[in-house]
């Protein structure tokens, strides 16, 4: 798969930081993981046939397999794509096993955010 990857992104996680001087929490990023990536644009037929019927995504991101990565999928925590200073939101995520000659990955269809 390592033919495939064109990019190197980053995965960070939203958390809750400390409360300032006024008691607000602000949101913080922390970093998960650097990995190697492809992207892909989606149109509207194949967001749909791939990630649901009420999909907006665009863009699909390909990572390589990162357990860590895994887990935050499956306990729902809300993930963020860093692709040269462009932040993409995770809004849905697959997860394809090794199969043969390939390595295990993880899809991820993404919106970008401005923050």
């Amino acid at each position: 798969m390592d033919l495939f990857y064109n990019k190197q992104v980053s995965v960070y996680v939203q958390e809750n930081g400390e409360p300032n001087d006024l008691g607000i929490i602000s949101p913080v990023m922390t970093h998960v993981a650097d990995s190697k990536a492809v992207s892909n644009p989606l149109n509207a037929q194949q967001a749909k046939d791939k990630y649901g019927l009420n999909t907006t995504m665009s863009v699909e991101y390909t990572i390589e397999y990162f357990e860590d990565v895994y887990q935050l999928i499956c306990t729902g925590q809300l993930l963020f794509i860093v692709d040269n200073g462009i932040i993409f939101k995770v809004e849905s995520a697959n997860v394809y096993e090794e199969f043969y000659v390939l390595d295990a990955c993880i899809s991820l269809a993404v919106t970008r955010v401005d923050m």
